[in-house]
């Protein structure tokens, strides 16, 4: 909410919830005019006709709803900030037991039917390895700080300035 906030210079306060129930309930039951959630909680909702969606956070439009545009169509910037899903190890495993690890989960995630699967709550896979994990949250860490700066809220703990 904050970089739609930030980008369109709209004045709307952000309220945060506890989880994705409580802030699809305030909006269906109007204590609140607009709400960011993950479709597949909203899902039902939405097929239900007690949700509009607006706009998606996705890098390119769902399948699901095709009609729905992109942040970045909407000339959000920081737009690609989303929902992402990892699996993580403790630090220190054995480099062979990552390795068997990221064999297994780029199994499964070349499996059709996990892709069918996920695809219905419009999740999609984008397998990455360890180190494109790695490079996709320092990614994404970088824009929210782009974003929390633009904002006045923080700065990096690895900023030396």
């Amino acid at each position: 909410m904050e970089a739609i906030k930030v980008t369109s210079g709209i004045d709307v306060l952000n309220v945060p919830y506890p989880g994705a129930p409580q802030a699809i309930l305030a909006v269906v039951g109007k204590q609140v005019d607009i709400g960011a959630t993950p479709y597949s909680a909203a899902a039902s909702f939405l097929q239900a006709g007690a949700l509009r969606a607006l706009m998606t956070s996705a890098d390119a439009r769902l399948p699901t709803w095709p009609d729905v545009p992109t942040l970045s169509e909407k000339g959000v910037r920081h737009a690609k900030l989303k929902l992402m899903l990892g699996l993580y190890a403790p630090a220190g495993t054995p480099a062979p037991v990552v390795a068997a690890l990221e064999r297994a989960l780029q199994e499964a995630a070349a499996d059709p039917q996990v892709s069918a699967s996920l695809g219905k709550a419009s999740m999609f896979i984008q397998y990455e390895d360890s180190q494109g994990l790695r490079r996709l949250l320092e990614s994404e860490y970088a824009d929210v700080m782009e974003l929390g700066r633009e904002m006045g809220l923080m700065k990096d703990v690895r900023d030396k300035k």
